[in-house]
């Protein structure tokens, strides 16, 4: 291969990177359904958490990017039988689950309602808690999670703090 024709297969290679990491979740999902025949099947339960932080005020609206990286984090590592999503996944993951901001900060988003779902129950039953930090602290302990030095936890932590502020609960 000369020079020439490897610097441009190379340049093709980064372009189509670049423009792949840049596809909003519709895009994905419609070539997907497209290319496997199928349509995506999206669990309850990421609909559910989807409905939970928007009611909680994470988020304004539930659109196709936040249902796809909640199903991702929801499959936490483990394989899917949906195709559609195991091509989104094949196709897309590197620049679509990894080189942004957002799978952290949705998954910091669900995370913090599951604390202040832990906190209200507390309220509701008359007992004591510890506080944003605390409580997602003991959250991530629960589940085996490093909490030190963490992004999301960090965020999760921020979230619960700013919802807490806001519903005036000290």
């Amino acid at each position: 291969m000369k020079k020439s024709e490897l610097h441009q297969l190379i340049k093709e290679e980064i372009i189509k990177v670049l423009y792949e990491s840049f596809y909003k979740a519709d895009d994905m999902i419609k070539t997907a359904e497209t290319e496997t025949g199928k349509k995506i099947k999206i669990p309850n339960s990421v609909k559910q958490a989807s409905k939970d932080i928007k009611k909680y005020g994470f988020i304004s609206k539930i659109d196709s990017d936040v249902l796809l990286l909640l199903y991702y984090n929801f499959l936490n590592g483990q394989k899917t039988n949906d195709v559609v999503m195991k091509y989104i996944i094949d196709r897309y993951g590197s620049g679509y689950f990894y080189s942004s901001y957002s799978p952290l900060i949705i998954n910091a988003q669900y995370i913090a309602v599951q604390v202040i779902k832990g906190i209200q129950d507390k309220i509701n039953n008359k007992e004591h808690h510890e506080g944003a930090y605390g409580e997602t602290k003991e959250y991530f302990k629960n589940f085996g999670l490093d909490y030190s030095h963490n992004r999301t936890f960090d965020w999760a932590v921020k979230n619960v703090e700013e919802w807490l502020n806001k519903k005036g609960i000290k």
